[in-house]
């Protein structure tokens, strides 16, 4: 059992005390300011929650593909969803410990979701069995003007909470993130920023179609939006509350699976009477009455939940030894990883990036704490191969083979300029300065053409002092834009560490343009390889 799944529990506990105070926050303010609607409370705190994270973390990697990533929307949308249904059960006049206990069903909608994906997550029988009949106690026993309509709204709402942790579970940042604590607090305050627009655009879609109707007390009045007291309870839910569950939620849910959280979580409603009776003694709340169903299902909930949780955790801590054949498999991929590492001088977050697994995985593959699955060895094998194996060791561009293989993809694209590129004068570099200095100007030679031609534009290097680049989507016109570029960067002073002398060199510069000069890579890269060494004669002569 390594160290971050054991985080991953206690972090899942630790959600669901901070829902159970959540909850209590939202009771009280309503209950001392009149003027706090739920659906404005819980958007200010989102938008608080977020920027607190955001500000925290500071800007850095993951960020643009975090607000890029479909399933960084679907999390937001799913959670308005969850939490509309929620508010319409109430209005068919059922109790808030009904609905928290009957809310409980998302861990049986989050098994059959897992099932149809081919895995099995009820493995502890009983446990699952008593989280059940726990369930239909409460739904028995449990109050309301239309009870069918209610317990289904339960179920929807429960539906999108399920998708919420699933995706949580499986999101690309945020568990590419894991290891780096920054990266993650990153990640969920991105996910939090897009859930607080989707909120946004949904109240203001829903005033528009006049939902109120439906739903009543669904959108909140405008004395209700400009509240004092509603922003000052937000700002602090969002700081101390909103900002730290959501981060122990996404830990969680990767770390233990979204199952098993929903599991630990079903303890909130337990925690949320607890915290009740404790402001009670407080003076600040009176404590509501269980009823004797809702009583009696908390317990058999809790109970499945607790043999749910010891059975998972008894499982890891018997895992079996490695198989000395899996364990080979393990050792080839810690020595991609530390090819990778060497690569890119033991800087994690590029080898994190180059890989697509995250810090954490990193660290745990090469520390033996985690097995390595045939899904994972193929992803890091692939990875390798196409991103470290095709790269030039010395500058970090592609090398001759991958800037070949692009040539010949030329064909699917619409029109493209190849650029040959060898470097003047240095020889007597190396010659005068030593090879260290020759091979800092190679690196940076490399920054400047990628300061000129950027990603998804390809940058090359050949070998020796000559490049290659391929600017796509670019029409003949703007060669010699580029060209003149590319001469007079390269042509600027090198400053090298511990040598006095600026060190000043050029280069002679090839071009082909698909499909003007030829249609296809080959002939293109003949064409600019020629011309090339015409501009380097022509330089010579004069």
């Amino acid at each position: 059992m390594n160290r971050a799944y054991l985080m991953g529990w206690f972090f899942a506990g630790i959600t669901a005390f901070i829902w159970a105070v959540y909850s209590n926050v939202l009771k009280i303010g309503s209950l001392y300011f009149t003027t706090i609607h739920p659906t404005v409370f819980i958007l200010q705190s989102l938008i608080v929650a977020s920027l607190v994270l955001l500000l925290v973390s500071g800007p850095g990697r993951l960020s643009a593909s975090t607000l890029r990533n479909t399933a960084t929307w679907v999390y937001g949308t799913a959670q308005i969803f969850n939490n509309i249904f929620v508010m319409a059960a109430f209005t068919f006049a059922m109790t808030a410990t009904s609905v928290s206990l009957l809310s409980r069903m998302g861990i049986a909608i989050s098994a059959v979701f897992a099932l149809i994906a081919g895995v099995n997550e009820i493995k502890s029988k009983w446990g699952f069995y008593l989280i059940c009949l726990g369930m239909i106690v409460v739904a028995y026993g449990a109050e309301s003007t239309n009870k069918p309509v209610a317990i289904f709204l339960i179920f929807l709402a429960c539906v999108f909470q399920v998708i919420q942790t699933k995706v949580s579970s499986q999101h690309k940042e945020s568990n590419l993130a894991s290891g780096d604590l920054k990266s993650e607090l990153r990640v969920t305050g991105y996910v939090l920023s897009i859930t607080s627009v989707t909120y946004v655009v949904f109240l203001l879609l829903a005033n528009y179609v006049n939902l109120d109707v439906l739903l009543p007390k669904l959108l909140p009045t405008m004395d209700e939006v400009l509240s004092k007291e509603s922003f000052v309870l937000a700002l602090f839910t969002g700081t101390f509350v909103i900002a730290t569950m959501k981060y122990f939620e996404f830990y969680a849910t990767k770390t233990i699976g979204s199952t098993n959280f929903l599991v630990v979580v079903a303890i909130s409603p337990l925690l949320t009477i607890f915290v009740e009776y404790l402001v009670d003694f407080m003076g600040i709340l009176s404590a509501r009455d269980v009823g004797t169903y809702d009583a009696i299902g908390c317990v058999l909930i809790i109970l499945g939940a607790l043999l749910k949780v010891i059975h998972e955790l008894k499982v890891a801590k018997h895992q079996k030894k490695i198989a000395p054949e899996v364990q080979q498999d393990t050792d080839i991929i810690k020595d991609t990883i530390n090819n990778t590492l060497t690569c890119f001088a033991g800087n994690m977050e590029q080898v994190s990036q180059t890989l697509d697994i995250s810090i954490l995985e990193i660290k745990e593959i090469l520390n033996d704490e985690r097995a390595v699955t045939s899904e994972l060895r193929n992803k890091i094998l692939l990875n390798h191969a196409s991103n470290i194996v095709g790269l030039d060791p010395l500058t970090g561009l592609q090398n001759q083979t991958s800037f070949d293989l692009k040539l010949q993809k030329l064909e699917d694209l619409e029109k493209s300029i190849v650029l040959f590129i060898d470097l003047n004068k240095f020889k007597p570099v190396n010659d005068t300065y030593g090879h260290k200095a020759g091979d800092a100007i190679l690196k940076g030679v490399a920054v400047r053409l990628e300061e000129i031609m950027p990603f998804p534009h390809t940058v090359a290097r050949l070998g020796g002092d000559e490049y290659g680049a391929i600017i796509y989507g670019e029409d003949a016109k703007r060669i010699k834009d580029y060209v003149d570029q590319i001469r007079k960067s390269i042509e600027q002073p090198f400053v090298v560490e511990n040598i006095e002398d600026e060190i000043t060199i050029s280069a002679s510069i090839g071009s082909a343009h698909y499909p003007t000069d030829a249609d296809n890579g080959p002939e293109l890269k003949h064409i600019s390889d020629e011309r090339m060494y015409e501009d380097k004669k022509g330089r010579s002569e004069r």
